[in-house]
């Protein structure tokens, strides 16, 4: 495989390894804790990460349907740590399979993102989710130390 995307490979690995260090050791009631208003738990946030990433490799990359549910993410609970980080884990095995399926020529690519009505190029979705998903480790890490000091 092209060094670009074992790079990009390994940079949502990475995500994903302070996802799982972020949540390591914490009961469930810290995975559905909403620490303040207008906020999501810890379960959501990882829900949500995994919709998005599988949205965003699926729907806008591949162009095929993942029937994403957004709004159902923002409801999750009760899903304990195994079953969030299987969520990532399965992320990732279908961004190695979308990654051997696309050559240095296809990065150039336009695809139509809904969540976006535009056209992307395939480097956009591709960084998007690296973004997108490093924002939401940073929610997960301010809320583990809330929920430590509490």
């Amino acid at each position: 495989m092209n060094a670009f995307f074992e790079s990009y490979l390994g940079l949502l690995h990475d995500l994903h390894e302070q996802i799982r260090a972020g949540i390591e050791g914490l009961p469930q009631e810290a995975l559905d804790w909403v620490p303040l208003e207008d906020t999501n738990s810890i379960c959501a946030i990882i829900a949500h990460i995994s919709g998005s990433e599988l949205f965003f490799l699926s729907d806008v990359v591949m162009q095929v349907s993942s029937n994403r549910d957004r709004d159902a993410e923002f409801r999750a609970s009760g899903l304990d740590a195994a079953t969030l980080l299987g969520k990532l884990a399965a992320n990732e095995a279908y961004a190695r399979s979308v990654a051997e399926s696309l050559t240095m020529d296809s990065l150039n690519e336009e695809r139509f993102s809904q969540r976006h009505n535009r056209n992307v190029s395939v480097t956009w979705a591709l960084l998007h989710i690296l973004d997108h998903t490093g924002l939401h480790v940073g929610h997960i890490q301010i809320q583990r130390q809330m929920w430590d000091q509490r």
